[in-house]
């Protein structure tokens, strides 16, 4: 009965916001169809589909599916169907938040999936045309297939679960396949393991390497994105003015173009490209921009120029860690609080909620920095004491400290394990050094991924440590 009255509470809350939203000028942004990098020529999602995914070496291919999919079966009112789709999703992610949440705080779940139903970064995730919702959603979705089998080690919760970590490396490239096999192999030896769970594992992994393999083949870049040597230079090489880089690439022996801004078109690398150009033959990964003239960044030339982005990486790494850590640190430092920005997606949106945001923070309390402005007013003007001594209350500081209090618990006791807190604190603790140590201005956006990680980690903390005797199900 309690249940019945939480999903009706959460779902009438989620469909009260959502109007609200709505009735104030929120609309969903298709925006990203056409310019995010990410996504492929949509004439190409349209009519050229499964070659175009083929081709392309700049990203794993389940978005780019979903979207040409979509697009396809959609018709002339595929808009309508990405808004119902993506608000779909959003009531799915509350919903297993709850779900999980349940587990080990009980009815108290209620609370936590409430605002994160109502926080202003879940209301924009949903009205943007982009892969965090979906990512988010198979992530928690994931979760629930791995306390499913963990409970009942069934052959189809196996799949389901090893399919749901495999979508993560396909939807992208943050999740390397290779932490993804690793999880599979730890859940088929969690519990007595039979061949079809052996054939599942080895399907799954198969297809993982399909890809990186296929990219090697064709392009001599073996990973699922071609982007990672400028991924990796936008913290590495951050603070170097451009004539710093070159003095740097003469000194070292490498190619000048390190010198250019990251992720720009072709007519900034236009030197360099002539040299390096090797087409595949598709449009895809052919053409310097897409039909709307907007820069693509799937082309095979930023293959050969991520490449020597890494390399001026990792020599500058060695050469000055000293700078490469001090961006780490200041990632590290916007990182610690608790994710509720709407930058990178729609302008508009942005702008549309921005009221709310700073309300939704002042009266929730979420970030320490509210809990500043409340004690001490803006901020900037806070003491510094003030602001070390609110740090126990970010979210990853508690993370931290269930993750160090379950390893405590594992090692004096191996009966105590879980596999979901295992996999959740693992994959919680990458996306928090991937999102620090490789992309200093997307981590919020990571952030956001693992938010739901910190806080199944934080309930766990609160039921083994607080009420131990306390126990829950999923339903």
């Amino acid at each position: 009965m309690q249940d019945r009255f939480a999903y009706a509470g959460l779902a009438l809350l989620f469909l009260l916001s959502r109007l609200i939203a709505y009735s104030s000028g929120l609309s969903f942004d298709l925006g990203p169809l056409a310019w995010a990098w990410q996504i492929i020529d949509p004439v190409l999602l349209k009519n050229d589909l499964y070659r175009s995914l083929w081709f392309d070496v700049a990203q794993p291919p389940l978005f780019n599916l979903l979207l040409g999919l979509t697009i396809q079966l959609g018709g002339s009112g595929y808009a309508i169907l990405f808004a119902l789709v993506y608000l779909s999703l959003g009531f799915l992610v509350v919903l297993f938040s709850y779900l999980l949440l349940k587990v080990y705080i009980g009815r108290h779940a209620f609370w936590p999936s409430a605002l994160w139903a109502i926080s202003p970064a879940m209301i924009a995730i949903e009205q943007v045309l982009f892969y965090d919702l979906p990512s988010l959603f198979l992530l928690l979705g994931t979760f629930v297939l791995i306390y499913k089998f963990e409970k009942q080690p069934r052959t189809i919760l196996f799949f389901g679960a090893c399919a749901g970590l495999s979508s993560l490396a396909l939807i992208r490239s943050l999740f390397h396949p290779a932490l993804i096999v690793c999880l599979m192999i730890l859940l088929f030896f969690s519990t007595t393991y039979s061949r079809k769970g052996l054939i599942t594992l080895l399907f799954w992994s198969i297809l993982l390497i399909i890809i990186p393999l296929k990219n090697g083949i064709l392009y001599s870049s073996w990973g699922t994105s071609s982007w990672f040597g400028m991924n990796l230079a936008k913290i590495a090489l951050n603070g170097y003015s451009s004539d710093d880089l070159r003095s740097f690439a003469k000194t070292h022996q490498l190619n000048e173009v390190i010198s250019q801004p990251l992720f720009e078109d072709s007519a900034v690398y236009a030197g360099y490209f002539q040299s390096t150009i090797k087409p595949s033959g598709h449009e895809v990964s052919d053409r310097f921009y897409k039909r709307n003239r907007v820069k693509n960044l799937h082309h095979v030339a930023y293959v050969g120029l991520s490449k020597e982005y890494l390399n001026a990486s990792t020599q500058i790494i060695k050469d000055k860690p000293q700078n490469y850590l001090k961006s780490v640190a200041i990632a590290f430092g916007k990182f610690h609080y608790p994710v509720d920005e709407l930058s990178g997606y729609s302008e508009r949106n942005e702008r549309l909620m921005s009221p709310y945001q700073n309300g939704y923070h002042a009266l929730a309390l979420v970030q320490p920095k509210a809990w500043l402005e409340l004690l001490f007013g803006p901020s900037d003007q806070s003491p510094k004491w003030a602001k070390v001594a609110l740090v126990p209350l970010g979210f990853t500081f508690m993370f931290f400290v269930a993750c160090l209090s379950y390893l405590l618990t594992v090692l004096k006791n191996k009966n105590q394990i879980s596999i979901l807190i295992s996999i959740t604190a693992t994959i919680t603790l990458y996306l928090i050094l991937a999102g620090n140590l490789l992309e200093l201005g997307e981590n919020m956006r990571f952030r956001l991924l693992a938010i739901p990680g910190i806080a199944i980690m934080i309930a766990w903390l609160f039921r083994n440590k607080v009420k131990p005797k306390q126990q829950y199900e999923i339903g």
